[in-house]
């Protein structure tokens, strides 16, 4: 079997660092040298590399303690259908570790990434009792009560364990003879396989931190407690919990957890960084998820929302790599901007005929505003490559399109106002934008990378036509769309609008 090889691993790590730098989820800080530790520790990122991104598979995060630190972000091909989410943890000597699962019902005979199917092929193989000559079978054990191998291989420098829960497969592959991974090794092999299923809820009260509120009920303030699985209590001591404060589940291990109907208030990212929260139900009486709620919760798949719900605010859901589908409430009246970037494997939204604010076209996958005026989100996880936005639509959120990898045409109606800033990033087949109208706005946003003949570039702004892609702008000769295009160097062919 082809193997991977660790300098692929090495410049997949340092793309990455260019571009997903805003999502690192740690106790590890960013300096000007390099990167600090929770404990101290420092250590260096060369300063160049080159390479390219590899096509993969859906990665979980590894609970390390705080030798490592993760990096959230999307392998993908240019040439082939989008990546599953991804991560990678590095440790402060420069072990790589990562993480990946294989759904029971994934064919590998039939993967376009031979790099998956190779490895979902030899899994299959060596719980079949079958082994390869870049396979050395170390040692079979249970994980969780589940059938796990340890497996050598050879040459390569890493060492994975495989875990088959009912068909389903993961894997932990791991650098061998670094320092600080042969130290944690038991820690890393115990905790990277986590069941969602058949664990009870934790409903201790001395799990959290609280503050008296003016009104005499409680705020939780932190969570301390280690359960993954919690039904947060509706008292503590006897007085009635009404609200999260700010960032008080910050970058908890939690997997699951059910607040109760007393809470009608969260502060802003109570959420966020909780990396391995897979489901959560919301409070009945719960009325706005306030900014960056579940930012970076790269595992979030299930979000039971409240009928009250009527605002979300902006970055609430930004970074649910795994989020695949979203029922939005009746009462719904308004969604900030950026709440779906990096949504990755969204699919749908699932919207009532009687919502107040929003609806839906192509069976939820383009979510407007209840006007028809806003375009709020394109789901990405769509395979055509053609889309005509729907007359009406004056304006297109900021990201409104992110990472939509196969759309190749874009065709807007003459209502067509403004385009949001980044509204193509990462539409990376992109190849003609049609705007009809002799005047548009193109928006532009601030101090972002953007990709240039010399690589990746911090510049003052970048277009909502995003660079990376062969995009033509087409729009009449002599409007504020052609004066976009030759600013920001972007193809540009002129039309005729008494053809359309």
């Amino acid at each position: 079997m082809k193997r991977m090889p660790l300098l692929l691993l090495v410049v997949l790590l340092m793309c990455v660092m260019l571009t997903a730098q805003a999502l690192v989820i740690s106790p590890v800080q960013e300096t000007d040298s390099g990167f600090v530790t929770a404990d101290g520790e420092a250590y260096q990122i060369p300063a160049e590399t080159e390479g390219y991104f590899i096509p993969g598979f859906t990665c979980y995060p590894v609970q390390c303690g705080n030798f490592a630190f993760f990096l959230p972000i999307e392998w993908e091909s240019f040439a082939a259908d989008p990546g599953y989410p991804a991560v990678v943890a590095v440790t402060p000597d420069e072990g790589i570790l990562m993480v990946a699962e294989f759904g029971a019902e994934m064919d590998p005979l039939s993967a376009k990434d031979h790099y998956a199917a190779s490895f979902l092929q030899e899994g299959r193989d060596l719980f079949a009792g079958k082994t390869t000559e870049d396979s050395k079978l170390l040692d079979t054990f249970l994980l969780d009560g589940l059938p796990a191998l340890q497996v050598e291989m050879v040459g390569q420098g890493f060492e994975m364990v495989w875990v088959n829960d009912q068909g389903n497969l993961y894997f932990l592959m791991y650098q061998t003879g670094v320092e600080s991974l042969d130290a944690n090794m038991p820690l890393v092999i115990d905790s990277f396989y986590l069941r969602e299923q058949r664990t009870a809820h934790s409903v201790n009260e001395a799990d959290y931190e609280t503050e008296v509120l003016p009104d005499g009920t409680l705020a939780i303030t932190a969570y301390i407690g280690n359960a993954t699985h919690i039904r947060v209590p509706q008292s503590i001591g006897g007085v009635t919990v009404t609200q999260l404060a700010p960032r008080a589940f910050y970058e908890s291990y939690l997997r699951e957890v059910i607040l109760p109907d007393s809470i009608t208030a969260i502060g802003e990212y109570a959420f966020s960084g909780c990396t391995r929260l897979v489901s959560i139900r919301l409070p009945a009486q719960l009325e706005e998820l306030p900014a960056g709620t579940f930012e970076s919760c790269l595992q979030l798949s299930d979000v039971q929302m409240p009928d009250s719900l009527k605002r979300i605010g902006e970055n609430a859901f930004y970074g649910c790599f795994t989020l695949k589908e979203l029922r939005l409430p009746a009462a719904l009246e308004h969604i900030a901007y950026h709440n779906f970037t990096l949504c990755c494997r969204l699919e749908r939204f699932e919207v009532p005929a009687d919502c107040v604010g929003f609806t839906t076209q192509d069976d939820g996958a383009v979510l407007l505003s209840k006007d028809g005026k806003r375009l709020v989100c394109y789901a990405a996880w769509q395979e055509r490559t053609h889309y005509s936005v729907p007359e009406g639509v004056e304006t297109v959120d900021v990201m409104a399109f992110d990472y939509a990898v196969h759309l190749e045409t874009v065709v807007f109606p003459q209502s067509i106002r403004q385009i949001g800033g980044g509204a193509f990033s990462t539409c990376v087949q992109l190849q003609r934008v049609e705007l009809p109208v002799m005047d548009a706005d193109l928006g532009i946003m601030l101090g972002m990378l953007v990709a240039t003949d010399n690589g990746l570039e911090k510049r003052d702004g970048y277009t909502s036509i995003m660079l990376g892609a062969p995009a033509v702008l087409v729009a009449p000769e002599g409007g504020t769309v052609q004066q976009h295009a030759e600013k920001f160097d972007i193809p540009f062919e002129a039309i005729d609008t008494t053809t359309h």
